[in-house]
């Protein structure tokens, strides 16, 4: 636990590093303090339940309970433009790699693509028969992936949108998804407590870790593919080794 505990703290000040750094550029910095960063404030009329950052820092995208996702320059804050179309709230958003697309997935049971500069929805992706959590981009954008409280990941084709393959979770409804970075595994996080790497060419299940005593609500691939971590509602942050399925202590 202790050793849980520590990376979790460590965890937290890497990500909040990280999530800093694209925001450098342009922010307002405080009169006499060239040190000190004054981020710009992007307001939401309802809860705000996903963001993320385009590949190139130079914007950011919000998905609300209010059904929609919204646009924002990042250095000013300056609003673009709304992604409209959902019924329900938006669980998830991810840019594509190139930064031309934007997915969306929402509790109305859909994923949905749209062009990242008019805000044109490209395609709905329909399958699922429960809400959608997690949405993640292949890394070459060819492919979308989608994991859902039906207790399912499913892959889609991105061009034509037409379903490729069906992951079997098992019991638990799936809260997070990734793509290994060479796009050959997905990666499933669960209210069964556990995670599942998956083989995205035959489907089938190759690991289960096993470790967490409450539902896996975020799982993400170190860059080198050779890790994954862990955030878990049993309030612990866990490492583990893809190969072996241990924990790395």
């Amino acid at each position: 636990m202790a050793i849980c505990a520590q990376l979790s703290r460590r965890w937290i000040a890497l990500t909040m590093a990280i999530f800093a750094l694209p925001l450098r550029a342009g922010v307002a910095r405080a009169q006499g303090k060239p040190n000190i960063e004054i981020v710009p404030q992007i307001p939401r009329s309802r809860a705000v339940l996903s963001v993320a950052f385009s590949p190139d820092g130079t914007r950011v995208i919000s998905g609300s309970a209010d059904n929609t996702a919204k646009l924002w320059h990042t250095a000013t804050g300056q609003y673009l433009r709304t992604f409209a179309g959902h019924l329900v709230e938006i669980r998830s958003l991810v840019f594509s790699p190139d930064g031309t697309r934007v997915l969306s997935g929402s509790q109305d049971r859909t994923v949905k693509l749209w062009d990242a500069a008019t805000g044109q929805l490209l395609r709905t992706f329909v399958g699922h028969s429960d809400a959608v959590r997690s949405v993640a981009f292949s890394p070459d954008g060819a492919i979308v992936l989608s994991g859902s409280e039906d207790n399912t990941l499913k892959l889609w084709n991105a061009a034509s949108g037409k379903l490729l393959r069906t992951f079997e979770g098992g019991p638990g409804k799936i809260w997070s998804v990734a793509f290994s970075p060479d796009g050959s595994r997905v990666l499933s996080g669960s209210t069964d407590k556990t995670l599942k790497l998956w083989d995205v060419a035959s489907g089938r299940l190759l690991r289960t870790f096993v470790g967490h005593s409450d539902s896996v609500s975020f799982v993400v691939f170190s860059p080198d593919g050779n890790r994954v971590l862990s955030g878990s509602f049993d309030k612990t942050v866990k490492l583990w080794d893809v190969t072996t399925g241990a924990l790395i202590p």
